[in-house]
C-alpha cells in the first residue's frame, strides 16, 4: 500500500506508463487505495499537466526509424515525426519514419542516422524540494525564505509564516 500522496502520484504515473489502458479499478488495487482516491489523483495529475496525454505505441513505432539532426525541426511534417528532442542551442533531434526520408532530402539537415533499435523506458519522476517547515514535498514553485545566507523552502504561506517565526527566534552569535 502506498501512503503518501506524492508516492501515489509517482506510482500511478509509472503504472500508466507501462499500460495507459489500465482501469481505475486496477489502478486502485495496485496502489492500495479506493477507486474514488485513484480517480481524484488521476484527475489532479491531468489538471496539473503532469500527465498530458495517453498514447498508443504501434508496431510502426518500434520498426525501422531514422534519426535526423536539424536546426529546423518545424520543416519536418508532423505525420513523419515519432519523437522530437529540442537540444540546448539551436539543434533538434527528430525521430522519423523511413518513408518520409525522400521528401526531406535536400532540405539542409545536419545529419541523418538509421536507428537500429529503439528502447522506451518508463521512469519514476525525481521528487522535488521538501518544505523546510513541515517536510512535505513541494508541488510547483516553492516559497523561498532567506536565513543566514541559506535559502529555506516553504510549501505554502502558512509554512512560510511559521518558518519565518522560527528563524527570527534563532539567536545569531
Amino acid at each position: 500500500m502506498v501512503s503518501d500522496r506524492a508516492d501515489i502520484e509517482s506510482m500511478m504515473i509509472t503504472l500508466l506508463q507501462r499500460d495507459a489502458r489500465m482501469s481505475l479499478t486496477d489502478l486502485s488495487e495496485r496502489l492500495g487505495v479506493t477507486r474514488v482516491t485513484a480517480s481524484k489523483v488521476l484527475r489532479s495529475l491531468l489538471e496539473k499537466g503532469r500527465i498530458r496525454r495517453f498514447t498508443v505505441i504501434t508496431d510502426m513505432d518500434e520498426g525501422d526509424m531514422v534519426l535526423l539532426r536539424t536546426r529546423d525541426p518545424e520543416s519536418v511534417p508532423d505525420s513523419c515525426v515519432v519523437e522530437r528532442l529540442d537540444l540546448l542551442g539551436e539543434e533538434s533531434l527528430v525521430l522519423i519514419r523511413p518513408e518520409c526520408l525522400r521528401e526531406l532530402s535536400g532540405q539542409g539537415h545536419l545529419a541523418i542516422e538509421y536507428v537500429k533499435k529503439r528502447y522506451v523506458y518508463s521512469f519514476s519522476p525525481v521528487r522535488g524540494v521538501k518544505c523546510d517547515y513541515c517536510g512535505k514535498f513541494i508541488d510547483g514553485k516553492p516559497i523561498e525564505v532567506e536565513f543566514m545566507g541559506r535559502t529555506l523552502y516553504a510549501c505554502c504561506t502558512n509554512c512560510e509564516r511559521d518558518l519565518r517565526r522560527r528563524v527570527e527566534g534563532v539567536e545569531v552569535r
